[in-house]
């Protein structure tokens, strides 16, 4: 039987996995901007659906281990609102950061690569 204080915990392990997620999530974004130029062709339109369905497998498979190494599978509703307020204060706070840098990153490389195009003619 967990008691009160070890809730705490699993509660925290949850939320800093929640946020591992988010991290997850974010480098599945990166790809999918990367490669997909046109979600609404047909062939981006099936690399965005693969690249989604790889992070839920992924995020499932890594979730259920979780659940598994910390409390025998056993799903509760503060491990799952761990795992959400995790994802979320990744998503809103280093997230926000790291997706600014990666389209100013973005910007940068392709004012550079303009750059070298207009040198070689």
């Amino acid at each position: 039987m967990t008691t009160t204080l070890n809730q705490w915990a699993e509660f925290l392990l949850a939320l800093s996995f929640g946020a591992v997620l988010g991290g997850w999530y974010d480098l599945f974004f990166v790809l999918r901007t990367l490669f997909v130029r046109r979600p609404a062709s047909t062939p981006g339109l099936l690399l965005c659906a693969a690249l989604d369905l790889l992070f839920w497998l992924t995020a499932a498979a890594g979730a259920a281990l979780f659940l598994l190494r910390l409390n025998g599978l056993c799903v509760r509703f503060f491990l799952l609102l761990g795992f959400a307020c995790g994802f979320a204060a990744w998503r809103f706070s280093a997230g926000a950061l790291f997706r600014r840098w990666f389209f100013a990153l973005k910007r940068l490389c392709a004012r550079l690569y303009g750059g070298l195009k207009k040198l070689a003619r």
